[in-house]
């Protein structure tokens, strides 16, 4: 039993300290962090695709990020994180206007902001555009309990926090 534990706690320390690769899917190859960003420069639009509570994954997005900000000085950052009204705060924070307790005071962040903070900070260093992408809570909420027709009556300026064409697919994740 002793040996086991001392294997786990073995294990656990030395995750702390795995270093991050990628490969690539075509041949397998590992490649560099800037090996991939160099390939990733080609394209127009990056997904990150994520699991939202596991830290080595936004431990990853933002080395990609950053590799990829310093050979790329048009690079926008979209996060799925903050909501379309909270535009306003995350400018004024990534400008320097408001300290970092003001903008998560003001800005409604998730539970494992310290996860994300890394993308915001690289963001802020380079002067990078960062877009808050997703619909506010109110609206959504709204959504589940009145269905989409609503949306038509807004006013314009709380019609533009949602996507302009709406669609989902037939699903259980919508009927959920």
């Amino acid at each position: 039993m002793k040996l086991l534990v001392i294997i786990a706690l073995l294990i656990a320390i030395s995750a702390g300290y795995a270093q991050i690769y990628f490969v690539d899917t075509e041949d397998s190859a590992k490649l560099t962090v800037h090996e991939l960003a160099q390939q990733l420069q080609e394209f127009d639009v990056i997904f990150f695709g994520e699991w939202h509570g596991i830290e080595s994954i936004h431990e990853a997005q933002a080395v990609v990020t950053e590799a990829l900000a310093e050979d790329s000085a048009n690079l926008i950052l979209s996060f799925e994180m903050w909501e379309r009204d909270s535009q306003p705060v995350l400018d004024s924070f990534l400008q320097g206007d408001i300290p970092e307790e003001q903008f998560v005071a003001q800005s409604r962040i998730w539970t494992n902001y310290e996860n994300y903070r890394p993308l915001l900070m690289i963001a802020k260093d380079y002067k990078m555009t960062v877009i808050a992408a997703n619909v506010p809570r109110v609206y959504a909420g709204r959504v589940v309990q009145e269905g989409w027709d609503f949306i038509d009556s807004l006013p314009s300026g709380e019609r533009g926090y949602i996507a302009q064409r709406l669609s989902a697919p037939e699903d259980d994740y919508k009927r959920e």
